[in-house]
């Protein structure tokens, strides 16, 4: 193999765990002598665009390139049909979460009905392209354990065309302090983006319904958002809460997790693997948050690894834990997990292995 070809969506660098994947891949590709072109696409296409981007295609194709990844389920479903009766091409789809799960868990969480009948709609159409590429026998890859074994079970698929790639890690700084010093005020951390389903299904039930009681357990506490895409009046409601600092996007995540002793972690979907965990550990950082949000790290273990924590009391208690214990060997296990099990080197090995198939 000489090249390669990637299918994304157009906006995947402003994702961050699909940047993460993609970028990644790119560069372990390049190490290794191989050439990736790629190829930005829309998520939805009209018939003009359908049949532009299918020539494109079908140009790179004659020039030989055969080995293609198509990463998301819009551009894979779209990119099937493309390629549907040209043979002599190795297409493999990189699905990263099951969509299928992901819109049960939102449903199951949102309470807003306007908000619930969109996400209803997307969930059945997610079904329908999702269950194609599997009925079709593709080269399917997930990233985290629970969505593969969810596939598995609601699709009756096979071992033989859906595979677990999880996500790689790449430690780019050196951390050397302990997180949290046991003394003083502490100050807990959140990194989240701003679309709908984040900021009313994971960052509004924490600032209503969790931080008010951690607050009240410990008046000096304070919490560190940063993220990008606030709305005006997102920024006006976490501005009018006790101790909350929003901070926007931010350029070096170093000044950021300089300046937070714990992070939090309040996603409320089941599925996927949380990419801020892995990053929060390489900075030597404790992490408390909801039991679900560690599944996919099947060798991460409660207590040792991470915090978990289901309820206002739960989060005041684990607090409470870092305040009283030395909770060194919890951080260190942590960054000793993600090197040894994390490493991009070896997802490189997998991935090649499923494109030789």
């Amino acid at each position: 193999m000489e090249k390669i070809l990637f299918l994304v969506p157009y906006d995947y660098k402003e994702v961050g765990g699909l940047n993460l994947i993609i970028s990644n891949y790119q560069k372990l590709f390049f190490n290794n002598h191989i050439h990736v072109e790629i190829i930005k696409m829309p998520y939805h296409l009209n018939s003009i665009q359908y049949i532009k981007y299918r020539k494109a295609l079908i140009k790179y194709v004659n020039e030989g390139y055969i080995d293609i990844i198509s990463f998301s389920l819009n551009q894979s479903y779209v990119a099937s049909k493309m390629f549907k009766n040209i043979e002599n091409i190795n297409l493999v789809i990189y699905l990263i979460d099951s969509m299928r799960l992901n819109m049960t868990s939102i449903i199951q969480d949102d309470r807003n009905i306007k908000r619930l009948f969109g996400h209803i709609l997307r969930k059945y159409l997610y079904i329908f392209k999702e269950g194609e590429l599997l009925r079709n026998k593709y080269k399917i890859i997930y990233a985290s354990p629970i969505d593969y074994e969810y596939v598995k079970k609601i699709y009756k698929c096979a071992d033989d065309n859906i595979y677990l790639i999880t996500n790689g890690f790449t430690i780019v700084h050196d951390m050397d302090e302990s997180v949290v010093g046991n003394t003083g005020n502490i100050r807990l951390g959140m990194l989240t983006d701003f679309s709908s389903e984040s900021y009313y299904n994971n960052l509004r039930p924490f600032l209503d319904e969790i931080y008010p009681h951690i607050k009240k357990a410990y008046p000096d506490i304070t919490v560190t958002i940063a993220g990008r895409g606030a709305q005006k009046d997102e920024k006006e409601y976490m501005a009018k809460i006790d101790g909350v600092e929003y901070l926007g996007y931010v350029d070096n995540l170093d000044d950021f997790y300089s300046n937070v002793d714990i992070i939090i972690t309040t996603v409320k979907k089941e599925c996927g693997i949380i990419n801020r965990i892995m990053e929060a550990w390489s900075y030597k950082k404790i992490v408390i948050g909801f039991s679900k949000n560690f599944a996919a790290f099947l060798n991460a273990v409660p207590g040792t690894h991470y915090l978990p924590a289901d309820s206002p009391s739960e989060f005041i208690e684990q607090i409470q834990r870092i305040k009283d214990k030395d909770v060194d060997s919890i951080i260190e296990n942590a960054y000793k997990l993600l090197i040894e099990e994390y490493n991009w080197n070896e997802r490189y090995e997998l991935m090649t292995n499923i494109l030789e198939r």
